[in-house]
């Protein structure tokens, strides 16, 4: 459940990532940069011109349209379009070398099957031509580089694969040095690809060096000892990252730890092992942390969706970790910690760079594990509760620290989750005996909120210009009324058992309501007030006429329709309708 709650706020949060381009406009229009519209003139010398000339110019102007809409294309539709030509380019060189590669297989099987080799001559000219095909590569891509890259992981893989054959038919050597030449041998086509400037070679490396330690067929694995391993791989990552800035390198770190955790997560290390191995892991959340938050200093757009999905990763990776391995005692606390780092985070990325979309999802992960921590904690009616609290708080901490009533806004989106939480409370049994309970506090606890924060707003909308939208802060009036009207109803019913009066009663006050509502918003030409009397009164006769004259008794039908039509009456009566020309707001 915890779970599910982290991954429902972190979706809720990324929903709002789309506002951020919206709120650069209407920054921009703050500052007066208004786009003033140009008009295009055709002079008497471009009409003289040639039809091969307009053509020639009609097309290129096709291919800019063309290269901008391949500029702004799918992150994934590129990836595969990468991959595409990635297979195609040299395809006669990389088909010959998997068929090298299947037909020295059966070679080796037939050599070995008639023993032509004793074991340490195989495992040598495994070793051989290893590290033959690593010399070859590393000579041939100083001129080809897909040739030589070929080559390059060729040779790594026979390095790899002579050792597993070594390990597991013959049992030569020890674990440890097992794994220290597989790590040798993918470590050399890392540095090449550094050198060379072969980002796919340094993925490759990071693929062969995280396959290495299944490759060692060791008796009794150390988990310790393979997150050290997997930790120094990392580390070998960043520094790749450090000089060549090719990020998607973290992500690809990341997938391989997450992966050599789930048996952890699963009951696969013992009780004395998973604390270590949980610090080990705050270690890799803290460096995927920092590699991000640096990225994210530099970057914006497109460039920054590779860090994007490895901080919102990262913080589902540390969630899982302390859900599955941490003490129950400590779970909250830690949660909270890494919870703060990333607020942090947040609003130091939005403070120094200017860019939303950073901020959202920094803070969206810092909520989302405070969700986490609070339904650890709680549940029910108090859940509701802290969960109200909580997003109320941080949509006004967020105005009071950046000023920025467009993003306060958009944090108010984590209220999401408290009303969906309080039909419980609305539905609850305890409406059939009691007016005061938990569930009351819920209810009036969300009406009290969300029509403060949409009177705060709508200030702020006064005071400002451009300022929030309009609505947003409807919204919020709306909902918090219905929550009070809903607040009503159920009290009122809960007083009266079985008794009409509750009925009427609820009905009379949303009549007095809409009344006036509707009749300030048409003298004070004010149209959201006025549409919310005229729809609250709509509402109110609807319920009237289409189930109340159905459930109620005779006698509660004619006291309902007698009270509320006297009221409409009266006050058409008394108030004279007065619409006054003019525009409403």
């Amino acid at each position: 459940m915890e779970a599910l709650f982290f991954i429902l706020t972190l979706f809720l949060l990324y929903k709002t990532l789309s506002l951020s381009s919206r709120i650069s406009v209407l920054e921009k229009k703050l500052q007066g940069k208004q786009i003033s519209p140009q008009t295009e003139t055709i002079s008497q010398s471009e009409l003289s011109k040639p039809v091969t000339t307009t053509v020639e110019s009609a097309y290129a102007a096709k291919q800019q349209v063309t290269q901008k809409f391949e500029q702004h294309s799918d992150p994934i539709s590129e990836s595969i379009q990468n991959g595409l030509s990635w297979i195609k380019e040299d395809w006669l060189l990389k088909l010959g070398a998997l068929l090298l590669l299947i037909g020295f297989g059966w070679f080796i099987s037939y050599a070995f099957a008639n023993n032509w080799i004793g074991p340490m001559g195989r495992v040598t000219l495994g070793f051989i031509t290893g590290v033959a095909f690593l010399l070859l590569g590393e000579w041939r891509v100083k001129k080809y580089t897909v040739q030589g890259g070929i080559f390059l992981v060729v040779g790594s893989a026979f390095i790899l694969l002579t050792m597993y054959a070594a390990r597991e038919i013959y049992g030569f050597f020890t674990p440890l040095i097992a794994l220290s030449v597989m790590f040798i041998s993918a470590a050399f086509v890392a540095v090449s690809s550094v050198r060379h400037n072969r980002e796919e070679l340094a993925i490759i490396s990071i693929i062969l060096a995280a396959l290495a330690p299944i490759l060692t067929n060791s008796p009794t694995p150390d988990m310790v000892t393979l997150f050290l391993y997997l930790l120094i791989v990392t580390i070998g990552s960043v520094w790749i990252i450090f000089f060549k800035n090719w990020r998607r390198l973290t992500i690809v770190s990341l997938v391989t730890v997450f992966v050599y955790s789930l048996p952890v997560f699963f009951g696969g290390a013992s009780a004395d092992d998973e604390l270590k191995l949980m610090l080990i892991a705050f270690v890799f959340a803290a460096i995927y942390y920092v590699t991000n938050t640096f990225a994210l200093f530099r970057l914006s757009g497109k460039e920054a969706l590779p860090d994007l999905i490895t901080a919102a990763a990262n913080g589902l990776f540390l969630v899982a970790w302390i859900m599955a391995v941490g003490p129950e005692q400590w779970q909250s606390l830690l949660i909270v910690a890494w919870m703060l780092v990333f607020s942090f985070g947040a609003f130091a990325l939005v403070s120094t760079t200017k860019r939303y979309n950073a901020f959202f999802l920094y803070a969206g992960i810092g909520v989302a594990m405070l969700a986490t921590a609070t339904a650890i904690e709680l549940d029910g009616p108090a859940l509701t509760i802290a969960y109200t609290l909580e997003a109320t708080l941080l949509a006004l901490s967020v105005y009071g620290i950046m000023r920025n009533a467009h993003v306060s806004q958009a944090m108010t989106i984590l209220l999401v989750g408290p009303v969906a939480l309080s039909i419980e409370s609305i539905t609850s049994n305890k409406w059939r005996t009691t007016v005061f309970h938990d569930d009351f506090v819920v209810l009036f606890m969300l009406g009290a909120v969300l029509m403060t924060l949409g009177v705060i707003y709508l200030a702020l909308r006064h005071e400002e210009e451009n300022l929030p939208e309009r609505k947003v802060t409807r919204v919020l009036i709306s909902l918090g009324s219905a929550y009070f009207y809903t607040l009503i109803w159920l009290s009122l019913h809960a007083a009266f058992v079985k008794d009409d009066s509750a009925t009427t009663t609820a009905l009379v006050i949303y009549t007095i309501i809409a009344l006036i509502t509707y009749f300030y918003g048409v003298y004070n030409h004010k149209s959201f007030i006025r549409s919310y009397g005229a729809v609250l009164l709509a509402l109110v006769i609807m319920r009237m006429v289409f189930i109340e004259v159905w459930d109620m008794a005779l006698a509660g039908r004619i006291i309902t329709f007698f009270s509320i039509g006297a009221l409409l009456m009266i006050t058409a009566v008394l108030t004279k309708k007065k619409m006054t020309e003019g525009n409403y707001e």
